[in-house]
């Protein structure tokens, strides 16, 4: 079966495929997230289900037939990053753009040194340990 998406955002990227029953989800934008933020990443992308399908079983029962999409974050990225994706559910039901759930899980600059210059240049510049994410470097 394929599976169908539509851009609610004109700048989305079209999915990609990435094997069997798979896709690369893209950011709509660029996104910096500083070390223990929550954000809700934007794709610009809504899922296309098929129309739930009724079969009736046992002579009177009804049941709905209806696909699911699960939002599932590549292995690597914790390791190698720090940013936690929450996995997600999606039903047929919901029609809505898929935004990912996101958490930079890096510990703050003021937990890991204690050097007055590298707290000065954080509390200016941001965290040494933010994440960019995005369709380019922010």
């Amino acid at each position: 079966m394929k599976i169908s998406f539509e851009k609610t955002a004109k700048l989305a990227t079209e999915p990609t495929e990435a094997g069997c029953c798979s896709y690369n989800i893209h950011s709509l934008s660029s996104y910096r997230i500083e070390p223990l933020e929550r954000v809700g990443i934007r794709t610009g992308i809504r899922l296309k289900f098929p129309k739930p399908r009724e079969i009736i079983v046992g002579g009177s029962y009804k049941v709905y037939k209806c696909l699911v999409a699960e939002i599932i974050p590549r292995e690597s990225l914790f390791l190698e990053s720090g940013l936690l994706l929450m996995r997600k559910t999606i039903d047929c039901s919901y029609d809505g753009e898929i935004i990912i759930d996101a958490i930079n899980m890096s510990l703050p600059d003021f937990l890991l040194y204690k050097q007055e210059s590298v707290l000065a240049h954080s509390q200016f510049f941001g965290s040494t340990n933010s994440i960019s994410l995005g369709r380019e470097t922010p």
